[in-house]
């Protein structure tokens, strides 16, 4: 069962599992699993010890969507740099972080200005994921981006650009053009959604299939910049100026493009800034008070002579 639940939320790329359903009085109440396979104590989810196995498939497909009912469901979709754990083997990932969404829920749990489980934080990032089409793995091809459409996102944050700036792919007009209307089916599929843009993470120098550090540092962040602008998007999470936008600082970085778990603190900080934004604005919404203006008075009727005929005209 644990496998089988693992596997699920690695697909689903759920950053944590706090709560399923209410606690089953006096249950003993197992772990839960990580997205990176390790295991936590839950404190309201119970299987017992004959669960049927249709039960534990009704389980996990509510574990891999919304974990809690009506939790705000902010959605990372992204590359490698959203997927994270750079740094860590796969044995050897923590318990708090390792990738920027990580660091985001946690602040947002931290940080007391929310109920807990107010959010769930969804990591749909992909190693190799482009915005172009006819590469070697564009993000529309992918499961990733299936599970975005359907995940029904309160609040969706793309950043999609480092490997569409790769030497074999960088082409700034295909790149735009395939990045607006990537974004545009997402907002299709959810209409009701908000999406912000992530400006990709600065590269710190030369490396492999990305020899010109200018194509990230400046081109795709114009680009990006354009896109937003042709969308009318107003959300952009700065994760370039973060780690220091045209003079990136090393001490962020794991390797000339990926950051390290300080710099995914870092990117998750920034992010944070925007979504409870995103939530305060929703809730006062939600909450404003009916308007004070009086209603007009309802229209009097008055009994008046019926006007008598008019002759005809000569």
């Amino acid at each position: 069962r644990k496998e089988l639940l693992t596997s699920a939320l690695r697909r689903r790329r759920v950053v944590s599992i706090r709560r399923i359903g209410a606690p089953k009085r006096g249950a003993d109440l197992p772990a839960l699993p990580r997205v990176d396979g390790s295991w936590r104590e839950s404190p309201g989810l119970s299987f017992g010890k004959s669960l049927p196995v249709h039960m534990l498939s009704l389980l996990v497909a509510a574990a891999t969507t919304r974990a809690v009912v009506g939790a705000v469901v902010i959605a990372c979709a992204g590359d490698s740099v959203t997927y994270g754990f750079h740094g860590y083997s796969k044995g050897d990932r923590p318990a708090v972080g390792g990738t920027w969404p990580a660091w985001l829920e946690h602040h947002l749990e931290e940080s007391g200005d929310f109920a807990p489980d107010h959010f769930q934080v969804l990591n749909l990032g992909l190693s190799g994921a482009t915005a172009q089409d006819g590469t070697n793995k564009p993000f529309r091809s992918q499961s990733e981006y299936q599970e975005l459409l359907a995940s029904g996102f309160d609040l969706a944050i793309v950043t999609l650009g480092t490997n569409d700036a790769k030497a074999a792919y960088w082409d700034e007009e295909k790149y735009k053009a395939d990045y607006k209307q990537l974004i545009l089916d997402v907002r299709a599929a959810n209409p009701a959604g908000e999406i912000a843009l992530g400006l990709p993470v600065p590269q710190l120098g030369k490396k492999g299939d990305w020899p010109n550090k200018d194509v990230i540092n400046e081109d795709l962040q114009r680009a990006v910049h354009a896109v937003a602008a042709e969308l009318e998007i107003t959300k952009l999470i700065d994760f370039f100026g973060v780690l220091g936008g045209v003079e990136p600082e090393a001490r962020w970085f794991n390797d000339k493009i990926h950051p390290n778990d300080a710099g995914y603190e870092l990117l998750g900080k920034e992010a944070l800034e925007t979504v409870a934004d995103f939530e305060r604005a929703r809730l006062a919404a939600r909450t404003a008070p009916p308007s004070t203006r009086p209603s007009p008075s309802p229209t009097r009727e008055t009994s008046r002579p019926t006007p008598a005929p008019l002759s005809p005209s000569p």
